[in-house]
């Protein structure tokens, strides 16, 4: 799977735990255009599509929006699954979510 197969409302795991929900063609134009968003309770972040390759690696922007010491620390922001929403009208209930692809050599 690459990135250009994304979708609004694809369910993303990064190597490090966390979890988005895929929003594209927000009509917020520039980084905000296309963004994988994060709530956990009250907590809620994003993070711009174009922080990654067509492989889903991460990659530093020439701002570093995300500081991290080295590009090792980097590797945990790579997508390393996806899933899909099996029912739109339970797009934020996770239970409805099935597995489109999971990166080789990730036990997640």
């Amino acid at each position: 799977m690459k990135k250009s197969d994304l979708r609004t409302g694809m369910f993303v795991t990064v190597r490090n735990g966390n979890h988005y929900y895929v929003m594209l063609n927000t009509g917020m134009g520039g980084e905000m255009e296309n963004v994988l968003v994060h709530k956990v309770g009250k907590n809620t972040g994003w993070m711009p599509l174009s922080s990654y390759d067509e492989d889903m690696f991460f990659h530093d922007e020439p701002d570093d929006i995300l500081p991290a010491p080295s590009d090792q620390d980097d590797r945990g922001w790579d997508i390393v699954r996806v899933d899909g929403c099996s029912e739109a009208a339970w797009l934020y209930c996770r239970d409805t979510y099935k597995l489109i692809w999971k990166r080789k050599r990730y036990n997640g």
